[in-house]
């Protein structure tokens, strides 16, 4: 079974496998890493992660540096098998400086925010990951600022759990909100699956998950043979499956010829079970040169 892949960039998790363990059992990731001989036995995985630590050893000094960051992402972007990097989960304060007695770094100057500039390199070399902050600075603090540099959200690493609302659940929660994932339904028709896994696929599968758990109507342009019809059935799907609304219509639109004049574009309507048409259509998910 193929699980979202992420990528952790922290220093903390990058360097102390003890750390690591128990971020893995708290949120139900896979280490992929391959730097632990016994990494936690994870049961009903969330995703598999790899761990970097954007940093570098010499001389009993550590340093930090995007560079290796910016390599880890290139190197699931895609790996050798295709795959996206699913999320990015990326800490803001990374220590460094000359090693202890105790065998941590003093640190110093930079540190605090470095991972900000982490945040504004990948969004200049990598803008379609989606980032979320992970940090054990308050929320409030730092939000503004990383959403401008380009992170998608933000979790607080310290109280971040609530009596409700597990870690796990909360990393599942990103998932399906922000994160680019491959169509996994289990369905009866296979042929109902969409099985793209580009990127330009994956952005359209999220932009469908995100609109499946609102209310409202939803237009879908494309030409015939991109999958108007599959993407159809799988709104639907969530819809139903979603706790937060559910749609009203889905209105499949196709492009007889290149144009943008809505008197060119061929019309039906798809109503969902018990619903009607009402309002405004909100959302409109262009499809066209995308292959399925």
């Amino acid at each position: 079974m193929s699980f979202p892949k992420i990528l952790v960039i922290d220093d903390q998790f990058g360097r102390s496998i003890d750390d690591r363990r128990n971020l893995c059992l708290s949120f139900a990731i896979k280490d992929i890493t391959g730097d632990d001989s016994n990494p936690e036995k994870i049961d009903n995985p969330v995703a598999e992660s790899f761990f970097c630590s954007a940093q570098r050893e010499e001389n009993g000094v550590i340093s930090n540096d995007t560079g290796i960051a910016l390599s880890a992402v290139k190197n699931g972007w895609p790996d050798s098998d295709g795959r996206f990097w699913s999320l990015v989960l990326l800490d803001i304060r990374y220590v460094s400086g000359r090693i202890n007695e105790k065998g941590e770094p003093q640190g110093q100057g930079g540190d605090n925010d470095f991972g900000i500039r982490i945040l504004e390199e990948i969004n200049r070399y990598y803008p379609d990951v989606p980032v979320v902050m992970l940090s054990s600075r308050e929320r409030n603090d730092v939000i503004e600022e990383c959403r401008k540099k380009g992170a998608v959200d933000f979790i607080q690493r310290i109280g971040f759990s609530s009596e409700t609302t597990s870690p796990k659940e909360i990393l599942k929660q990103k998932l399906a909100e922000h994160a680019l994932l491959s169509d996994t339904r289990k369905l009866g028709d296979e042929r109902l699956r969409i099985t793209g896994k580009s990127l330009s696929i994956l952005k359209a599968l999220r932009s469908a998950r995100r609109a499946a758990t609102g209310k409202g109507n939803i237009l879908i342009l494309g030409e015939t043979g991109t999958g108007k019809e599959n993407c159809l059935q799988g709104i639907s799907t969530m819809s139903l499956q979603s706790q937060r609304g559910l749609i009203n219509s889905i209105i499949l639109m196709v492009r007889q010829r290149p144009s943008r004049r809505m008197n060119s574009l061929a019309m039906s309507k798809v109503h969902l079970p018990g619903r009607t048409l009402t309002g405004k259509v909100f959302l409109k998910w262009r499809m066209e040169g995308r292959s399925l």
